[in-house]
């Protein structure tokens, strides 16, 4: 997969574990080692499985970005050292800056097959 939008369902969502058991929402691939969580709730709500989820992407070489968090997933970016960064984007100049909170594992390629063996519970 490229770049693009990625949909609760398809076959790269159940790879990464974006399942529709236990997730609504959607996410972006930005390129291959970037994800980007524009949305997701959890179906199994204060059972972890969005921590897990962000541990198991960042585990298999993935970046993680979340631009403008609600407080509860901000405080779970928080703990797991995520960084505040402010950025411009032309496209957007209605919008202005926004804020993108980010975690990479730089020096990782990421490993869509890991992926697949190891989905948040």
């Amino acid at each position: 997969m490229n770049s693009g939008i990625i949909e609760i369902g398809s076959d790269f969502a159940n790879k990464i574990g974006f399942t529709k058991d236990l997730f609504d929402g959607y996410l972006w691939r930005l390129d291959n080692n970037t994800i980007v969580i524009s949305l997701i709730h959890s179906l199994k709500p204060q059972q972890g499985n969005v921590s897990r989820f962000i541990d198991h992407l960042l585990e298999s070489g993935f970046t993680v970005e979340v631009p403008s968090p609600f407080p509860g997933m901000q405080s779970i970016l928080e703990r797991k050292g995520f960084i505040k960064e402010t950025r411009k984007d032309p496209q957007l100049l209605q919008i202005g800056e926004f804020v993108i909170w980010r975690k990479s594992n730089k020096g990782h390629e990421a490993d869509v097959g890991a992926a697949a063996d190891c989905k948040p519970v």
